[in-house]
């Protein structure tokens, strides 16, 4: 039945209670919109089109309910689209298929390829780490949102979230906005080799400018952290950070075949970081002092089992994972470091600046040369190319000197006491 459907009509027709049989109004103006009438009460517009052969027939919402003027608009929209050789009704099938597929849906398939990547040598066990804190903890405002409809405005919705702290000028947001950037940019773009989305929304978002970090602990600073350090798991890593200098990261993820005597080609007590887990891909050797190696051996002491009876690989932390419980352990460090000094807490500072401090005062004291500095602390620079090659069993020997006097003048530092470490002759 055709006749020209109004609100007032509409009105007319769903109050009407004698309906025997299902029937259907048809608007004469707007082709395919019109108002179905059942005998159990249901009252729905609707809209039809063709397809080829094909009539289909959507529903667009009852008529008890939805507003007159938007399910005209609505009709309209879509007759519009079919006269374009649009199909609604599949596109509204596909669409509600794609619900489900959200940011959280896909990614720990996303974080499972990458942890084959690291199984196969290619990624760092820390990255993947700290992917998965980017991408499930601070990514959360994505998650439920449908994977290919998130767009630039959603991804910078998501990354102004971190700001600086303005009650600490060394704390800003800067870094972690962008290394969360960053692993945003990766998923997005595994998801555009898998067909998931088409374009990567994170292309054009800003990139914060990052405060570069030079904090230096000095003497007292290092002795208050040391003396307030727990005798636990964060204890032991940062004392072995403080001791050897190396990344937090590599410490938490040790394992007890990095120890040198799993290692016939290392010599002496030391521990071997293999390269998937160094940032330059390297294999570093790490003489161990006497105090680090009491550490080592003190932490390696009891045997740690996995959840299935299986010895534990990894020698801090519990579960699967290395440790990973920095930021609580952190928190209760400060404040007894603050308890210790009066309730003054010292500036802030991140285990990381220990690396900084440590190639700092080494050199200053005259204990590292510069070059054994960046040997120790693996970095490229005097070691790249040929003469890297040539110089590595040299080195070797002077970063097991250098790091045993660098613990002596260590622990005069946190035992209040003079340093009776004589800096090593400087090379001409």
């Amino acid at each position: 039945m055709r006749m020209k459907l109004t609100a007032d009509v509409v009105r007319r027709l769903t109050a009407d209670a004698e309906i025997t049989r299902e029937a259907i109004y048809w608007d004469d103006k707007l082709p395919g919109f019109g108002l179905r009438l059942r005998p159990g009460g249901s009252r729905t517009f609707i809209f039809q089109y063709k397809i080829g052969r094909l009539t289909r027939r959507m529903k667009l919402g009852s008529a008890t309910v939805l507003n007159f003027a938007k399910a005209v608009a609505t009709a309209r929209d879509l007759h519009a689209r079919s006269v374009m050789g649009g199909d609604p009704a599949k596109e509204k099938t596909a669409n509600k298929l794609k619900a489900g597929d959200t940011f959280a849906h896909f990614l720990p398939l996303y974080l499972e390829s990458q942890r084959q990547r690291v199984a196969h040598g290619k990624l760092r066990e820390s990255t993947v780490v700290e992917m998965e804190r980017h991408l499930v903890k601070q990514s959360k405002a994505l998650h439920d949102l449908q994977l290919d409809k998130i767009s630039l405005r959603d991804v910078a919705s998501c990354l102004a979230a971190f700001k600086p702290d303005k009650r600490f000028k060394h704390r800003s947001g800067a870094t972690t906005r962008n290394r969360v950037r960053a692993s945003q940019s990766a998923f997005f773009a595994w998801c555009i080799t898998k067909g998931l989305r088409e374009g990567n929304p994170v292309d054009h978002s800003s990139i914060s400018d990052e405060e570069s970090r030079d904090r230096v602990l000095s003497r007292d600073e290092l002795r208050l952290i040391w003396n307030a350090l727990p005798e636990n798991d964060y204890g032991a890593i940062i004392k072995l950070i403080m001791l050897t200098g190396q990344r937090p990261g590599e410490i938490a993820a040790l394992e007890h075949s990095n120890r040198a005597d799993k290692h016939g080609d290392v010599e002496g007590d030391a521990f071997l970081l293999p390269g998937t887990r160094t940032k330059n891909h390297r294999n570093h050797v790490v003489p161990l002092s006497g105090p680090a190696a009491e550490i080592l051996d003190k932490a390696t002491k009891e045997p740690r089992f996995n959840s299935d009876g299986t010895p534990r690989e990894l020698i801090f932390g519990r579960g699967k994972k290395a440790f990973n419980g920095w930021h609580k352990h952190k928190l209760a460090l400060d404040r007894r470091i603050a308890e210790a000094n009066g309730g003054t807490p010292i500036e802030h500072w991140t285990p990381h600046d220990l690396r900084r401090s440590l190639a700092t005062h080494a050199a200053e004291k005259g204990i590292m040369q510069p070059h054994i500095i960046e040997a120790v602390l693996n970095h490229i620079g005097h070691q790249a190319g040929v003469a890297g090659t040539y110089n590595r069993a040299v080195y070797s020997a002077e970063k097991r000197i250098a790091l045993d006097l660098w613990a002596d003048h260590l622990l005069a530092i946190v035992e209040g006491r003079a340093s009776n470490v004589t800096p090593l002759r400087r090379e001409a």
